[in-house]
């Protein structure tokens, strides 16, 4: 029984790498815009993807990021990470602002078009989770 089962995990293993090394995957920007100056903390930051293509897509979490400046002349800051989505599976981006900020999330394909988008309030979470969609064509 323990060899069996054993071939399973390993076979189930086996095609999910196959499958993260062959399938159509976008290359997505998860981008967090704020009213806040460069230099705000954003805190309890999620995002899901890999790293590299292959790679196995997990949720990272990180504690706190720091925005930085938009466009010269602009109000507000941001921050973005990119990662590797697979078609079909969940982009997904939350993050927190400091209690008199406002934070607006996006998840860009290919750093250009907007699939989510959402607006939240001041200092309260606001999450973008979406289906990466079949490549056109």
């Amino acid at each position: 029984m323990l060899t069996i089962a054993a071939a399973l995990v390993a076979a189930t293993t086996g095609c999910a790498m196959i499958r993260q090394q062959t399938a159509d995957a976008w290359s997505v920007t998860y981008q967090v815009a704020t009213d806040a100056p460069a230099g705000t903390a954003l805190t309890d930051v999620s995002v899901r993807g890999a790293e590299r293509r292959g790679d196995a897509p997990t949720a990272h979490r990180y504690p706190q990021v720091t925005t930085t400046a938009l466009s010269a002349g602009t109000a507000g800051s941001r921050w973005q990470q990119k990662a590797i989505v697979l078609t079909g599976d969940r982009a997904r981006v939350a993050v927190t602002p400091p209690p008199e900020a406002t934070a607006t999330c996006r998840v860009l394909l290919d750093g250009k078009r907007a699939i989510a988008e959402r607006q939240g309030q001041p200092g309260r979470p606001v999450t973008c989770s979406v289906t990466a969609p079949p490549f056109p064509g």
